[in-house]
């Protein structure tokens, strides 16, 4: 299994070309958000887009993507991704389960999101949104919510549904404040990094081993984009750029 975030500035290298065709932006999803549809690709000179269709992948390796050749990329992109990343997700009673941060892949097929308060399995996301994920079976049941505080430790929250599937997170971060900016209507994200130069970032972000790429507030800087690039976390410049 992989991450979406593995994904992201990941080389994309022509087999039959020998040529770096550019690094991966962003991922589409399909309508029913079940697979990873395509890639969206940005050629890293002309900084120009192009869709990937993910069944035109030869191999995903540790440093890049291969492909066929350059004419297996399409032109038109799609404006929506419906990529879920920075959105809270809200279950039925109105309970925020945190932002999401991740989505957990197997052969481009979704098989969990991870927010930054817990992990939830696809079969319990009901809709993904233009602002927001809801949490719950695609039924019309009810979630019963259940909270246990366990004194003189961590408290913890848990959420059961009815056929007995619990989630759990620390309510330790259920206290802290989360500034993630949610848009307000569909987004496509442009691949020309220099507009992002002397943005404002409304969120801190993270790279490897939590090492810190920028802070919140922060204006952002070539030096920041390199290393955004670095640590595959260009998309949320995009994101949380203002």
């Amino acid at each position: 299994m992989e991450k979406v975030s593995s994904y992201i500035s990941k080389k994309v290298i022509s087999i039959e070309e020998g040529n770096i065709i550019g690094y991966i932006l962003d991922i589409v999803f399909d309508e029913s958000f079940t697979k990873c549809q395509a890639f969206i690709v940005v050629d890293d000179e002309s900084e120009n887009t192009f869709g990937l269709n993910s069944n035109d992948i030869m191999a995903v390796g540790e440093d890049c993507v291969l492909i066929k050749n350059a004419e297996v990329l399409e032109i038109n992109i799609i404006n929506q991704s419906l990529n879920p990343i920075g959105k809270p997700v809200y279950d039925k009673n109105g309970l925020l389960l945190g932002y999401v941060t991740d989505i957990i892949l197997s052969s481009f097929n979704i098989k969990k999101i991870i927010t930054t308060k817990c992990e939830i399995p696809l079969k319990f996301i009901s809709k993904i949104g233009r602002d927001c994920v809801l949490y719950g079976t695609k039924t019309r049941k009810r979630l019963k919510t259940n909270f246990t505080i366990k004194t003189n430790k961590i408290p913890m929250v848990y959420i059961q549904s009815e056929n007995d599937n619990v989630i759990k997170f620390n309510s330790e971060n259920k206290a802290q404040k989360f500034d993630a900016v949610v848009p307000t209507k569909p987004i496509r994200l442009f691949a020309n990094t220099n507009s992002l130069i002397g943005k404002e970032i409304k969120t801190d972000i993270y790279g490897y081993n939590h090492e810190i790429i920028i802070r919140k507030y922060d204006k952002i800087t070539q030096a920041n984009i390199n290393k955004a690039k670095l640590h595959n976390k260009l998309n949320l410049l995009f994101i949380y750029s203002e």
